[in-house]
């Protein structure tokens, strides 16, 4: 590990500017990174205050008379099954 830092350096130093080159533009991303994260921070994470909070309700499925919830894929899947009509039969001569 130390062998392949000293050899960074090495090259850093035979191009300057390569190497200023990929400082800034590590810079210049993480700044930009950070800066977008401060925006999405202050509108979309931020949670709102709300004055009445016993008055939030839950939306939930329903229980099974086991008290479990049905999985969503299941129930789509049967309620998908109960929309499609019946498939035709054929008959064979």
């Amino acid at each position: 590990m130390t062998r392949d830092i000293l050899y960074a350096f090495r090259t850093f130093k035979r191009a300057p500017l390569v190497a200023m080159t990929i400082v800034a533009t590590v810079a210049l991303g993480l700044g930009l990174v950070t800066v977008a994260f401060t925006l999405l921070n202050m509108f979309l994470f931020h949670v709102d205050q709300v004055p009445n909070v016993h008055e939030i309700y839950a939306v939930e499925r329903p229980r099974t008379p086991d008290g479990e919830r049905p999985r969503f894929t299941q129930w789509r899947l049967e309620r998908r099954a109960s929309l499609l009509p019946p498939a035709p039969r054929c008959s064979r001569a």
